[in-house]
């Protein structure tokens, strides 16, 4: 049995289900960019204009970035709880604000309250971020850390 103060379900999650996430991230907007333009707009233009295909392809890094910190940073730094409270909670202000983006399209576009004729991608990303966030935000308020907080093992 493992004495490491990161206790599993957060190790689960964070080393194995948000590299994966971050990964299908990557691929999707390297494969499928007209899908996720699809996806997130009933107006979609597709095949995207040069400079949407560019701001895919900077989202694309960022998930790429993001997955590498998750794999490589946490997995050096097993037992460091700060270590790996600094990367959720700032992965947190990311999940705050992709939801709170998907959220004001809605708003713009006048569909926030007409779920049903909210898309896939908005759905996902208003579902995932949120779910995952909570679970963030759990980690970092130090929730189910058994008074593991603070401490590097």
């Amino acid at each position: 049995m493992s004495s490491s103060p990161i206790p599993t379900f957060y190790r689960v999650v964070f080393t194995l289900i948000d590299p994966f996430f971050c990964a299908l991230g990557v691929a999707t907007h390297l494969f499928t960019k007209n899908d996720v333009i699809a996806g997130l707009s009933p107006t979609a233009l597709v095949p995207p204009a040069p400079e949407t295909a560019l701001l895919l392809d900077f989202l694309l890094g960022f998930f790429a970035m993001l997955g590498c910190l998750q794999v490589s940073l946490l997995r050096a730094r097993p037992n460091d709880v700060p270590v790996w409270r600094a990367l959720q909670g700032s992965t947190l202000v990311l999940d705050v604000i992709m939801t709170a983006a998907t959220a004001r399209k809605l708003v713009l576009e006048g569909r926030v309250g007409d779920p049903g004729a909210w898309l896939g991608g908005e759905w996902q990303n208003l579902a995932g971020n949120a779910a995952i966030g909570a679970v963030r935000a759990a980690f970092v308020l130090g929730i189910g850390m058994g008074g593991a907080k603070g401490k590097t093992a």
